[in-house]
């Protein structure tokens, strides 16, 4: 066992792993450098000598909302006065980009359309993430990666890579294809597909979407 600097108690086997830590368990306080994940909550103690859990909790939620709640279970955001809904991390989905109110249609509040068009405009290294050091550093691999994916992403099957060019092309032994199509054909058939497909009715499936990205 180990008290860090930080305040965070370590908990080690023998072999020198951690397999325990406080920083993991919030109660009624986080320190510098501890993380309030998503599920996770703090609870406040009953006064400053009674410790036990009181009426009141903080919990994080799956979509980035900082909610109060009283023993009632009646809860209120407590950024709500400083964070735009769609400055919230999942607010619009897991692959969704808010509109901020605008009107805005349907395929261009989603990564794809928004990364294709980067693309055709030379501009792919906009995407690569400013809060990652390491892909910072590696910008123009990183951009390459991106061209393999749009390579793979083909609206016409017969011009995807096989698995061997992309190893190729990974080991610097070969280029993307030049010339690649940036749109993204049949998306309004593919949604349709796959909605029949989850009410489990039957649908035809093409190739596009039996070879296309899941």
């Amino acid at each position: 066992m180990k008290m860090m600097e930080t305040g965070n108690l370590l908990l080690h086997d023998g072999f020198n792993n951690t397999v325990w830590q406080s920083f993991d368990h919030p109660t009624d306080k986080l320190l510098p450098g501890q993380k309030l994940l998503a599920g996770q909550k703090l609870v406040a103690s009953i006064s400053k000598t009674n410790v036990s859990e009181g009426d009141y909790s903080v919990s994080l939620t799956s979509k980035g909302h900082l909610r109060l709640y009283d023993h009632n279970s009646k809860s209120a955001d407590m950024l709500r006065d400083y964070v735009n809904e769609c400055d919230y991390p999942t607010s619009c989905g897991n692959y969704g980009l808010c509109s901020n109110g605008r009107s805005r249609p349907e395929e261009c509040m989603h990564l794809l359309p928004i990364f294709m068009q980067k693309a055709k405009q030379n501009q792919l290294i906009d995407m690569v993430d400013r809060s990652n050091e390491v892909m910072q550093l590696c910008k123009s691999e990183v951009v390459e990666m991106m061209k393999v994916a749009i390579w793979c992403l083909q609206s016409n099957y017969t011009r995807r890579p096989s698995m061997s060019k992309v190893v190729k092309v990974l080991e610097g032994n070969m280029d993307v294809e030049a010339d690649l199509d940036y749109s993204i054909h049949n998306a309004t058939t593919t949604a349709a597909i796959r909605k029949a497909a989850e009410q489990a009715t039957t649908a035809p499936l093409s190739p596009f979407i039996l070879s296309g990205p899941r």
